[in-house]
Order: structure tokens, then C-alpha cells, then sequence
């Protein structure tokens, strides 16, 4: 991944302005690394697929605690999945999940390797055009973070170097979600439905699995309400 590199902190990061392909999940934990792409061979478990030390598993279906024991012993340095169940997630961290997304006890510090959901907690399997984009991408040296932040509208995610000759299309600055706001449903039981923004709560809501987190209402394009999780949102208009 090429880039420019703009601001330097003696010891502790650089900023690097480039183009890459982004694609977010919806919940994650953990902080940046970087490594090559590791999908496990057809048919294998992933209890008994062997695991490239550095690099970052992409798991389709749901993730389940003995495979992120496995990987984190086996060097992997993240994973990428459909979703994981809270306990599970819990039990690998070692810490309550609502606590380390309120940024309380910072995940980074708790994980030995870092994780990207892409429809976050449940059973769902990876959506297809999450898993196509990253099948695309073979063995390339990727950019994970699974940094969230739900009150912030923060959610993790894997940058890619653009296959050679694309055109490049930047982000729009204006990425807030508001009232009137055109946005995607990218995770849960309405995910791919396209609607406008009615109303956003000024306090977090209870959701269906029990976390209390920022949310809107949404109308949808077929006529229907219904309130979502602002970390479930994408902008688009």
C-alpha cells in the first residue's frame, strides 16, 4: 500500500494520506495491525487448518472462541468474520464487551490478536459482497483495526491497496448521521434496506441483544419504521 506520509509523532505513529479500498464491520476489537490475507482451504476445519503466523484469517461464518484461541496461538495477528456470540467475545478478552466498547479498559491491551465482525454479534454469516471484495484480494498485505466506538459512530475496519489501474473515488467529508440523512443498513434484520434518518435519539437505546447504544429512526423505502443502532448505518446521501 503506497501513500504519502504527512504527519509524524517521534515514537509513536505516522499519518499516511493514500488511496485504498475501505471495507467496515460493525463491531471489532482490537488494535491495528498489519499482514497478508489467510482464507483456510475449502472443506478444512478451522480447529485443524493450519494458521500462517502474521497474517489475518478471513472466517465467512460465525466465530467461534476456540478458533480465536487457536489463531492467537498459532501467530495470527487478526481475523475477519461474519459475527461472533457477546459471551464468546467476551470470554477471549477477558473483559465485559460494554465495557470495552465505552472505551473504558481499552481493548488493544486485552486481545492478543485483533477482530473485525462484519454484521456483528449473532450468528449471521459474512454478507456477500464483504466476502467477494476480500475473496478478490488473494494474499495482499492488508490494514486491520478493530477499534469501535458506538457513541462515537466509530466501527472497524480493513484497508486495501487498490488493484492496479482503478480509478480512485474519495470518501464524501460529510459522513454524520443525522435527521434527513439517505442511509444503508449494513448489519442485523433489515440489513441492505436503504431509507432516510426521521430522528436520532438523544440517549442510547436498548437493542434486541441487549446493548445500549446510539440509534435513529429510520423510514424506509418501502413505507416501514424502525429504530437502528447508529454503528449499523452508512451514509449515502
Amino acid at each position: 500500500m503506497t501513500g504519502k506520509v504527512v504527519d509524524v509523532a517521534p515514537g509513536r505513529w505516522v499519518t499516511i494520506e493514500g488511496a485504498a479500498t475501505l471495507v467496515h464491520g460493525v463491531l471489532g476489537l482490537g488494535g491495528p495491525v498489519a499482514g497478508p490475507f489467510a482464507r483456510l482451504p475449502r472443506g478444512d476445519s478451522p480447529l485443524v487448518a493450519p494458521i500462517i503466523p502474521g497474517s489475518i484469517l478471513i472466517i465467512p461464518g460465525q466465530l467461534r472462541l476456540t478458533v480465536m484461541q487457536r489463531a492467537a496461538a498459532g501467530g495470527a495477528v487478526g481475523i475477519i468474520a461474519g459475527s461472533a456470540q457477546a459471551r464468546e467475545l467476551e470470554a477471549f478478552a477477558r473483559a465485559d464487551l460494554s465495557v470495552l466498547l465505552d472505551d473504558l479498559v481499552p481493548s488493544a491491551a486485552s486481545l492478543p490478536l485483533t477482530v473485525m465482525l462484519t454484521e456483528g454479534l449473532g450468528s449471521a454469516s459474512m454478507n456477500a459482497t464483504a466476502q467477494q471484495l476480500l475473496a478478490q484480494r488473494g494474499n495482499d498485505i492488508v490494514l486491520l483495526s478493530g477499534y469501535t466506538e458506538p457513541h462515537r459512530n466509530l466501527r472497524p475496519e480493513v484497508a486495501m491497496p487498490l488493484p492496479l489501474g482503478s480509478p480512485t473515488h474519495p470518501l464524501p467529508l460529510d459522513g454524520v448521521i443525522s435527521a434527513g440523512a439517505r442511509v444503508y443498513v449494513i448489519a442485523g434484520e433489515r440489513a441492505g434496506g436503504h431509507g432516510v434518518v426521521t430522528h436520532v435519539f438523544a440517549r442510547r437505546q436498548f437493542i434486541a441483544n441487549g446493548l445500549l447504544v446510539p440509534c435513529a429512526m429510520l423510514r424506509f423505502d418501502d413505507g416501514t419504521t424502525a429504530m437502528e443502532p447508529l454503528h449499523t448505518l452508512q451514509r449515502i446521501g
